[in-house]
């Protein structure tokens, strides 16, 4: 990258004119600026140094070839729809210190299938992941510390639907019943609401316990069990049955285990034969 194919203002980036595949940004610039790359067909690839502190909203827009980046430690910043349209971007690196990332900062990256989002992230703005259909799972939101991510099966409901529920605890939300259960379920093991959701648990659990069997959801399904008062020696068998029957041998072992510890329990060498 030659001084010639970018302006250099107050150290910042303002616009790149190469059309090289590679691009390494010189040391010293401390801003990649609006649009600075934004629409370069031919970028795959940019080494951004560590002098950079601050990427500015469309950066990177609709560089469609753009396959990897990494942004550095001193980036604080991700602005709104910086990578938003870069098709075949596939990895992305992140460091601790980053803080912020912006709205449709990712948006329709569709081949980006994993990112590590660094424990310092306390801002994610609307649909930063809007489009990633190759993300499992794709984050949704972030809440007092707490990322929520889309269920699965969503991809044509609103996000805004789906941050109702969560932010407002509207368990009444009109959305598909294992949709709903996933997001309640995840508020359920970071303890949000914890008497509202025992109390909308408790009066639909058998539906949304065989849910977590299917899913074979061994977080919630423990930490259901070690909460007691759901589980009865009532109950067990069936669950048990149903775990079998949807082949889901950990939830079966589990299941029994704690018929083998907390009821009279005579077949137990049976039951582990099926």
């Amino acid at each position: 990258m030659n001084p010639t194919d970018f302006e250099n203002e107050n150290h910042s980036l303002i616009r790149y004119h190469g059309s090289e595949p590679h691009v390494s940004i010189p040391e010293g610039i401390e801003k990649i600026a609006y649009k600075a790359f934004a629409n370069c067909h031919t970028l795959e690839s940019v080494s951004i140094p560590e002098s950079v502190t601050s990427i500015d909203r469309v950066a990177f827009f609709d560089c469609r070839n753009l396959k990897t980046i990494e942004i550095p430690a001193s980036v604080r910043e991700i602005g709104d729809e910086i990578f938003e349209c870069c098709y075949h971007l596939t990895e992305v690196i992140l460091h601790e210190g980053l803080v912020s990332i912006g709205g449709l900062a990712f948006a329709h990256c569709k081949n980006l299938e994993q990112i590590k989002i660094p424990e310092s992230v306390s801002f994610m703005g609307d649909l930063a992941f809007l489009g990633c259909d190759a993300m499992k799972p794709r984050p949704l939101m972030l809440l007092d510390g707490n990322w929520f991510y889309r269920p699965e099966n969503s991809d044509d409901i609103p996000d805004f639907r789906m941050k109702d529920l969560i932010r407002e605890k509207n368990y009444t939300a009109r959305l598909d019943s294992e949709i709903k259960y996933d997001l309640l379920f995840q508020m359920f093991l970071y303890d949000l609401d914890q008497e509202n959701f025992s109390a909308y648990l408790k009066k639909k659990f058998p539906d949304m316990f065989r849910y977590l069997i299917r899913k074979e959801n061994i977080r919630c399904i423990q930490k259901i069990l070690d909460s007691g008062g759901f589980i009865t020696q009532r109950n067990i068998d069936k669950f048990i049955q149903y775990a079998i029957e949807n082949q889901k041998t950990q939830v079966q072992i589990l299941l029994i285990n704690y018929k083998y510890q907390h009821f009279d329990f005579k077949q137990i060498g049976e039951e582990l034969k099926l």
